[in-house]
């Protein structure tokens, strides 16, 4: 079906051991490396392309992005932090993430503003550190604050939530918060207590506008109802903030059945 997997994700070829970590301090670009512990970018304009991310030191974030740090590339990517750290990849503004495996952590990635999440394979997303830190799971998440977020492009994606035996601390497979000039087109999403939080009017003071959501194929295979509640989060302003959104073409993958803005 085309969808992203192991097959067309993640590096190829040899790689350079970077043991010790890496922090990236000048913008270029940087290829072919196989880093352990961390990876931190704090220049602007930085690709890194063809590289494996594993080994993370308990309690980071696997890759950091820093704050102010614009126009970050990362594609053919395979990040594995086993499940020691939340993130994945947290940042914040004009990110790029692209042909990436994601897997073994509590969330892919988190970001703010001008987000480029496409032809990604995130899977085993769960929170089973079972250390008192009870993650909310995401493949993708907005950062909290005043500002909401906007301009996401999240295309041609396969997600999905959970692993087995996992906690089952799960929220949504992309949870954008209160949001604006988002695309959400043509993934494959499974799980997630509800697989999509497009709004939620407590965590900003955004109005949602032009916000569309299509060509989505939402999987059964770990609930009847996609999510373990349903696809879409009824929270506060849900009956009133859907109408933001453009809905065409969603249906289940195993049925069929089309769930523009409504349940399976």
């Amino acid at each position: 079906c085309g969808w992203p997997g192991p097959s067309n994700t993640g590096p190829s070829g040899s790689l350079t051991l970077k043991p010790d970590g890496m922090t990236i301090s000048e913008s270029g670009t940087y290829t072919n490396l196989d880093v352990r512990k961390y990876l931190n970018i704090n220049a602007s304009n930085v690709t890194v392309k063809n590289f494996k991310l594993s080994d993370i030191v308990y309690g980071y974030t696997a890759l950091r992005v820093d704050p102010g740090v614009i126009n970050v590339v990362l594609e053919d990517c395979e990040i594995n932090p086993n499940f020691v750290t939340q993130f994945a990849i947290w940042g914040y503004d004009n990110i790029t993430v692209r042909r990436c495996e994601i897997y073994r952590n509590g969330g892919a990635i988190q970001a703010r503003q001008n987000l480029v999440f496409e032809d990604n394979y995130c899977h085993d997303i769960d929170d089973v550190a079972n250390d008192g830190d009870d993650w909310h799971t995401n493949c993708v998440i907005a950062v909290n604050d005043s500002r909401g977020v906007s301009n996401w492009r999240i295309y041609h994606n396969s997600m999905r939530l959970g692993t087995p035996g996992g906690l089952q601390y799960l929220s949504g497979v992309i949870n954008t918060l209160l949001a604006a000039n988002n695309t959400i087109e043509n993934n494959l999403i499974a799980n997630g207590a509800y697989s999509m939080y497009l709004f939620d009017t407590r965590s900003a003071n955004v109005t949602p506008t032009n916000t569309v959501v299509k060509n989505n194929r939402f999987s059964t295979v770990d609930s009847p109802k996609v999510g373990i509640y349903g696809i879409w989060y009824p929270g506060q302003g849900w009956d009133s903030y859907k109408s933001a959104v453009t809905f065409s073409g969603n249906t289940v993958l195993e049925t069929g059945k089309s769930v523009d803005g409504v349940e399976p």
